[in-house]
């Protein structure tokens, strides 16, 4: 649709697809839209709202909006994973045998190192003994020799049971803070490997006899009616 004078007044225009007059009412026809396109023949086009008013689209700023539309609802590509072995190679500060290697990577609060992959943490001690060592058992702790948790050298790393894994803090000193010289908990429990679990952060101690009478006193609890 050519426009009619072009000079701002209101009138009636002359439609270029169907050689029709239209009168565009209460409209100002204006030579170029609010962003600067000149209303042509070739970048305009009529539309007629719900109310029956006529009105004029720049095909320019049609475009420009379908544009940016597509762009907001494309979704963003997944991004490349690099294979862990790489990831934990280029955070693992390798240096001699007898040397603790620290991780320069993510800590976790506990203090170990750790990578992330699709929402699982995958711990970097652990890693290193899986790429490092044939008979890596997965039902296993890997503990250290070094006490170093952001080492990740394999030569300084084992693996042992849960027993062995409270044997060895034990041995290190690293149960309990200032309770550490208690050898039986409140109720009389003895500390002994089987009966003792470590709570993290902190390397607090718990006892495994006095965590079985709680679950036991809530069940009854529960099934009692005291508690809902």
């Amino acid at each position: 649709m050519a426009p009619g004078s072009g000079d701002g007044s209101i009138g009636p225009d002359l439609c270029a697809t169907h050689g029709s007059v239209v009168t565009f009412s209460r409209m100002k026809l204006t030579a170029h839209c609010k962003r600067g396109h000149e209303f042509t023949a070739e970048n305009t086009r009529v539309e007629t709202d719900r109310k029956g008013r006529v009105q004029r689209r720049c095909l320019a700023c049609a475009a420009q909006t379908a544009r940016s539309r597509r762009a907001k609802n494309k979704k963003p590509r997944s991004p490349v994973l690099v294979p862990v072995r790489d990831s934990w190679e280029k955070r693992a500060n390798r240096r001699g045998i007898n040397e603790c290697w620290l991780w320069t990577g993510k800590l976790h609060t506990t203090g170990y190192g750790c990578l992330v992959r699709n929402g699982k943490r995958l711990y970097a001690h652990r890693l290193s003994l899986e790429f490092h060592s044939e008979t890596f058992d997965e039902s296993l702790f890997v503990l250290h020799r070094c006490d170093v948790r952001q080492c990740v050298n394999p030569h300084h790393l084992f693996q042992g049971t849960h027993t062995d894994n409270m044997r060895d803090a034990a041995d290190k000193g690293r149960l309990g803070g200032v309770l550490r010289s208690r050898t039986h908990c409140r109720r009389g429990h003895e500390y002994s490997p089987e009966n003792t679990y470590i709570v993290p952060p902190d390397g607090s101690r718990r006892c495994r006899a006095c965590a079985r009478h709680c679950r036991r006193e809530q069940k009854a609890r529960v099934a009692n009616g005291s508690v809902r």
